[in-house]
């Protein structure tokens, strides 16, 4: 398994033809105006490859928010996936 890569953006749309929609894409710093805030619509976004030994079983994904210090800013976001092998491209 490797990440092709990540990023936080506005919004972003995964369409079921494979294409990713992503507007405002690559943020990296928030620069509220006063603390605490809360930041209303964020998407993260991220292309995992699989190689083909790992198709065909259960995996799980999670993404840890940190701060800068690298203490945890929430829970994590937990996704269960079963990758699949892409017939076009044994």
């Amino acid at each position: 398994m490797r990440a092709l890569f990540a990023m936080l953006a506005d919004f972003a749309l995964g369409h079921p033809d494979g294409k990713l929609y992503i507007l405002g894409g690559g943020v990296e710093i928030l620069k509220p105006p006063a603390l605490p805030f809360v930041v209303p619509n964020i998407s993260f976004v991220a292309k995992i490859e699989f190689t083909p030994a790992e198709t065909g079983r259960p995996r799980v994904i999670e993404v840890v928010p940190l701060d800068s210090d690298g203490r945890p800013l929430g829970p994590p976001a937990r996704v269960d996936v079963t990758p699949q092998q892409n017939p076009q491209y044994p």
